[in-house]
This record gives C-alpha cells, sequence and structure tokens, in this order.
C-alpha cells in the first residue's frame, strides 16, 4: 500500500509536526515508501536515495502512527532509533517513487513517466504474484500476510539464501533521513526481487 507521497508530512498535515496516513498505518498493511533512482554505467542499476523534493514538498511518506502500537514482529537492525515511541513505524519496505526517476507506461498511445509512491506499490503487489507462483510451483502455500516474513528477511539474514533488500542511505523524506538498516524513509529498502521470491520459499519452507 501506498505510504503517500507528501513525505513526513502526510496528506492532510496542517503544521509543522510529522504525520503518517491511514490506511497505511495499519499493522496489516505492507506500507511502500519511495526512491529516487540513479543510472550506473551502461544504463545499468546504480543506486537509489529517498524520494524528498523540498521544492515541491513530495516525498516518500513515513514516521510513526498515532493510533496502532508497533507490532512484534516490526524489528530488525535500525528499527529501534532515536525517533521511536513505540507505534507503528511507516514505510515497510520501498521502491522508485520519484516521477522525474520512475515508471514510463503507456497512455493514449504515447509513452507517459509515472511517479509517487502509488506507483511503486503496484510493484510490490506485483512480486507478491510472482512469489505466489513460484511458491504453489512448489507446492508451499502463499505469501498472505506478509510483513512478519519481510522483517525475519532482514532481521535474521543468516536464515535466508540471499539479501532481499537494496538499502537506501542517502536523502530525506523532508524530515527523517535514510540510514542503514531499517528508516523512516524507505523502510527496509527497495527490493532485490530474485532474492525476496528466494527468500519467501525459505520462509514457507521452515514454516512446515
Amino acid at each position: 500500500m501506498s505510504s503517500g507521497d507528501n513525505g513526513a508530512y502526510g496528506r492532510g498535515c496542517t503544521g509543522s509536526t510529522p504525520t503518517v496516513e491511514d490506511p497505511a498505518d495499519s499493522p496489516h498493511a505492507v506500507a511502500v515508501g519511495g526512491t529516487t533512482a540513479f543510472e550506473g554505467r551502461g544504463r545499468t542499476y546504480g543506486r537509489e536515495a529517498a524520494w524528498g523534493d523540498p521544492i515541491e514538498q513530495d516525498g516518500s511518506g513515513g514516521g510513526v502512527s498515532r493510533v496502532f502500537r508497533r507490532p512484534a514482529w516490526q524489528r530488525g537492525p535500525g528499527v529501534s532509533n532515536r525517533y521511536s515511541n513505540g507505534m507503528r513505524q511507516l514505510p515497510d519496505v520501498a521502491s522508485i517513487g520519484d516521477s522525474l526517476t520512475g515508471w514510463d507506461i503507456v497512455s493514449g498511445g504515447l509513452w507517459v513517466p509515472v511517479g509517487g509512491t502509488s506507483a511503486g506499490a503496484p510493484l510490490w503487489a506485483a512480486l507478491m504474484a510472482l512469489t505466489d507462483q513460484a511458491l504453489a510451483a512448489r507446492h508451499l502455500g502463499p505469501v498472505g500476510f506478509a510483513n512478519a516474513a519481510l522483517y525475519d528477511f532482514a532481521a535474521d539474514p543468516s536464515n535466508f539464501p540471499a539479501a532481499a533488500y537494496r538499502q537506501v542511505t542517502a536523502g530525506t523524506n523532508l524530515y527523517y533521513p535514510a540510514t542503514s538498516g531499517w528508516n523512516f524513509a524507505t523502510g527496509l529498502g527497495s527490493p532485490n526481487a530474485a532474492a525476496v521470491v528466494d527468500d519467501f520459499i525459505a520462509y514457507e519452507k521452515g514454516a512446515r
């Protein structure tokens, strides 16, 4: 689910106090934040930074819920930090959100650039659908509620075959900095898609 496109100052924020958007702060949702992507040599993947545009006041939604307590599954490197107060923290993961480095889609017969966390969230949804296909091919159960597994991948990496995330450690979401480990701008990071699938396969095998 999209974490919002107003940075640390969620939709409807009327002051200077950071806030988050609902329903992304629900502990039953996977909240997807946004990044800015940079190409490497030869148009390969280079790196990502937290999406935060101070001129347009756009950026990756993230912060602390005022409603929901932090679930037990929200754990791992970086989760407990100087901004933590015992409440649910957003986002959980991230994907490209900055429309300047975002997704090209065909609309009305034309290529159109799109962005926002509402563009990044479908990438995670599609990745979960592909993961379900891989699990079904191995006669394993579907992903179902994903957050517990997503945080296990980061909290106990030695139990899984590959690093599921590309950590984002540069930039801010207009307030919170991207740091090593989990952070309030990009969560656990952006997906290493093949590794996410492999880790879910290992997770489901271990659950049997």
